[in-house]
C-alpha cells in the first residue's frame, strides 16, 4: 500500500479549513452579554475512545463519523470509536458479542489505492460496483471502497465471527447487512470529505 502521510496532510488542512468555516467572525459587539454557545461535542473520557453521547476521539477519520450516527448505522444504542491512528475508525457496538456487526473507515488520499483494490477486487466473490457514492464505489469482502475526487476511503462492516471468513461461508442476510452498513456509513463519510 502506498504511504498515507500525504493523505493526513490533507486530512489536516480539511479539518483546520472546517474548524476555521465554523469560528465566530470576530469578538462580541459591544453590550452583548450572551454567553457563547458550549462546544457540540465533548472531550473524550481517555484518548483515541468516545462513548455514544457524540463526541468525538482524537482519530482525525473518527471526525467523519460520529458515535451517534455509528449507532443508528448499527442499529445499536451504544457505540464505542477507537482510532489506532489518523487513518483509521473502528465503531464498536457495547456490549459486543461474537455475532454484533461493526464498522471500521479507513482514508487513504491517494486514488491509486481504489484503482489498485479494484483492480484486485474485481474477479473476487460477491463482487459489485455501486452507484451514488463518490465519483465510484465498489463493494467486495464486507468493505464499501469510495473514490470521491483524489481520495480513497473504505468503509468495512463485518462481525468477529465473520472476520475471517470466506464471503460464502457469510449468510446472505448478514452479506446484505454488511453491504447496509457500508453503504449507509459511506454516503455520510463521502459527503464530509
Amino acid at each position: 500500500m502506498r504511504t498515507r502521510t500525504a493523505g493526513l496532510a490533507v486530512l489536516a488542512a480539511l479539518a483546520a479549513a472546517v474548524v476555521t468555516a465554523c469560528a465566530p467572525d470576530g469578538p462580541p459587539a459591544a453590550g452583548d452579554t450572551t454567553a457563547p454557545a458550549p462546544p457540540a461535542t465533548t472531550a473524550p473520557a481517555s484518548p483515541g475512545t468516545a462513548s455514544a453521547t457524540g463526541t468525538l476521539p482524537t482519530g482525525k477519520t473518527c471526525k467523519l463519523l460520529t458515535t451517534d450516527e455509528a449507532a443508528a448505522i448499527l442499529r445499536v444504542e451504544t457505540v464505542v470509536a477507537s482510532a489506532p491512528d489518523d487513518a483509521q475508525c473502528t465503531y464498536e457496538p457495547e456490549p459486543r458479542t461474537d455475532d454484533t456487526p461493526f464498522l471500521s473507515v479507513t482514508v487513504d488520499v491517494d486514488a491509486d489505492v481504489f484503482a489498485d483494490d479494484q483492480a484486485d477486487a474485481r474477479t473476487g466473490e460477491g463482487y459489485r460496483e455501486l452507484s451514488g457514492l463518490g465519483d465510484r464505489a465498489f463493494f467486495y469482502a464486507s468493505t464499501v471502497h469510495v473514490l470521491a475526487g483524489e481520495t480513497s476511503f473504505q468503509v468495512q462492516a463485518t462481525s468477529a465471527r465473520d472476520l475471517d471468513k470466506q464471503w460464502s461461508q457469510i449468510r446472505v442476510a448478514t452479506q446484505e447487512e454488511y453491504v447496509r452498513i457500508g453503504t449507509e456509513a459511506a454516503r455520510l463519510v463521502a459527503a464530509r470529505l
